[in-house]
């Protein structure tokens, strides 16, 4: 469903696997392809999609492409590039996008960007392959599943579900720099980029500091450039980090116009002082935006209705930002999300290294069997946390991040090897193979790409899509991507710093008053909601459900421990309003 006029829209339809008509559209919207092999169907509203008929052929592109040529709403000759697209292929542009293309035989390809940055859902059942850029797109084709117990049971643990299956049984996703086809009634899903490709250390083994510097800026900046060419200004939305803040002042230093967003919660944090510094300094409007507890426990549950899979709260907020550049006239939308995981820019990015280096003494020393087991029996659960790594690692279990442990209890082997195997295992199978072992940061790089679409990049592709805007994470640029892949962990994480070389980067283009003021750093909206009578008895009310739920009852007969009923909240808020049984 698709079309030209700004808000929503889904691009869905339905391929016969067995050469047997499909039933009726079972909703009002106009067929662009009808027939025993395919339907695309287009309804609702956006300047991001694009279609080229060719006879009884049909390419539907929604999105945009930044190089080598672009497709977005103010680029020249859109027609001449998607005829260019249509014949070289997903793998011959970088952008963000998902695509569907249908030749005159009645073959069917999809296929997302490099770096997943917008959701494709696909289910196979009864002979018929409904997709749909939506799961509200695949809901309007088919009833929808219950939930399967081992995508419920990595999103308990990392808290977003694989990137190639969703959180209902049977719907599948796109991963990354991957295509389905259709041919002949089978369906094969196979990548055409591997981010490997951009592994090259070799192209920096000589570089100073300074150096690298000048590459990250020089590298950004033309990233930024490709991005922020589409019609109308810019908008950003400005933590008063090092991520945003270079951005924007990439984009104005590039000549866009640039308003920034920057979001408050309640009076107890905001980062308005060195956003507003920042804006003077590059010349550069800024909206201020406050939000109650109130607003965030209705935001939050407004977004769940909409997103594809569970909204996290913090990542639900920048829907605020969202309508207010709406109001702006603002159609582009950059962030800084995933630079964090690229650049190694979490604090426990360097506990990580810290774990790493004592567990290497230990090792050494042949402590570890004494000292490993010992941990976990402690009251503390930052070292019991210490001691389970510790286990994992001393059994073959290599260290991989981005899982939220909680509460730790007893060690239990098995189910340790079924999280890996569940989550991790293929991803470090890949890079083994590709990179060798390597430094743990660079396979914590490599992971990141593999899950950031679901951390990071859907909910703002459909949350922004809802309003009219297009989201730019302009660090997921192949030139930018292959320099944090090709790094030494010691360019990261350097002199008690996380981030290292970035933030070196970033004080070479921006003004050197900005990296005096304070920062708060990092505030949660959950926190923040919960802290107020109405979000206390909110959660109070939304714990019950959780620990009388289904799911809480799947996941008691997998953990070793007792069930987090707090992780779950999103999921049933996320089921509740998508009317998932």
């Amino acid at each position: 469903m698709v079309s030209r006029s700004d808000g929503p829209f889904t691009l869905s339809g339905a391929v016969s696997l067995d050469g047997a008509p499909l039933p009726p559209c079972p909703h009002r919207a106009e067929t662009l392809f009808y027939g025993r092999t395919a339907c695309v169907f287009r309804s609702g509203a956006s300047r991001e999609l694009h279609l080229l008929r060719d006879g009884p052929g049909l390419l539907a592109f929604a999105g945009r492409t930044f190089s080598p040529f672009a497709i977005h709403p103010g680029a020249p000759d859109l027609d001449g590039s998607l005829r260019r697209l249509d014949a070289a292929g997903p793998r011959a542009v970088e952008g963000s996008f998902a695509l569907v293309r249908v030749d005159a035989e009645g073959g069917v390809q999809l296929a997302v960007d490099r770096y997943g940055l917008r959701p494709l859902l696909y289910r196979q059942a009864g002979g018929v392959l409904h997709f749909a850029t939506s799961l509200k797109g695949l809901a309007a084709l088919a009833p929808l599943p219950p939930v399967d117990p081992d995508a419920l049971l990595h999103y308990y643990n990392f808290g977003v579900t694989p990137n190639d299956r969703t959180l209902l049984a049977g719907v599948r996703k796109m991963p990354p720099g991957s295509m389905l086809v259709v041919g002949r009634g089978a369906v094969q899903v196979a990548p055409y980029f591997h981010v490997g490709t951009l592994y090259d250390p070799a192209a920096f083994a000589g570089a100073t500091e300074e150096d690298l510097c000048r590459e990250i800026d020089a590298r950004l900046s033309r990233a930024v450039a490709r991005r922020t060419a589409a019609d109308g200004p810019v908008g950003v939305a400005l933590s008063g980090g090092v991520d945003s803040g270079l951005l924007a002042a990439k984009a104005a230093q590039g000549g866009a116009a640039i308003i920034g967003y920057s979001l408050a919660f309640g009076r107890s944090y905001d980062e308005f002082r060195r956003v507003d510094f920042l804006a003077r300094k590059l010349g550069i409007e800024t909206r201020r935006i406050r939000v109650t507890p109130g607003e965030v426990l209705a935001n939050f549950e407004y977004c769940n209705g909409i997103a594809s899979e569970p909204v996290a709260f913090n990542n639900a907020t920048m829907r605020f930002a969202g309508v207010a550049a709406r109001a702006d006239g603002v159609r582009t939308l950059l962030d800084g999300d995933g630079a964090d995981r690229l650049f190694l820019g979490m604090s426990r990015h360097g506990k990580w290294a810290r774990l790493l280096r004592v567990y290497g003494w230990l090792e050494r020393h042949r402590l570890l069997p004494f000292v490993a087991p010992a941990l976990g029996r402690l009251p503390s659960n930052e070292l019991r946390k210490a001691g389970l790594h510790f286990e994992n690692w001393r059994r073959g279990i290599p260290p991989y991040a981005e899982r939220g442990l909680g509460r730790v209890g007893r060690y239990d082997e098995g189910y340790e090897r079924r999280v890996y195997e569940l989550a991790v295992a293929r991803h470090r199978d890949s890079f083994v193979r590709r990179v060798g072992e390597g430094d743990f940061g660079l396979f914590f790089t490599w992971l990141a790409v593999q899950m950031c679409p679901e951390m990071f990049f859907h909910d703002p592709a459909e949350l922004q899509q809802e309003l009219g805007l297009f989201p730019v994470p302009a660090f997921w640029d192949d030139e930018v991507v292959s320099v944090a892949l090709s790094l030494d962990t010691r360019w990261k994480l350097r002199d008690g710093r996380t981030k290292y070389i970035l933030r070196e980067a970033a004080r070479r283009s921006l003004d050197e008053g900005y990296w005096r003021l304070p920062k708060i750093g990092f505030q949660r909206a959950d926190t923040f909601a919960f802290a107020s009578p109405e979000g206390r008895a909110w959660r109070a009310r939304r714990l019950e459900e959780a620990r009388a739920s289904a799911e809480a009852k799947l996941l008691a007969e997998a953990l070793p421990d007792d069930v987090e009923a707090a992780r779950l909240i999103p999921v049933l808020v996320w089921k509740e309003r998508h009317g998932v049984a």
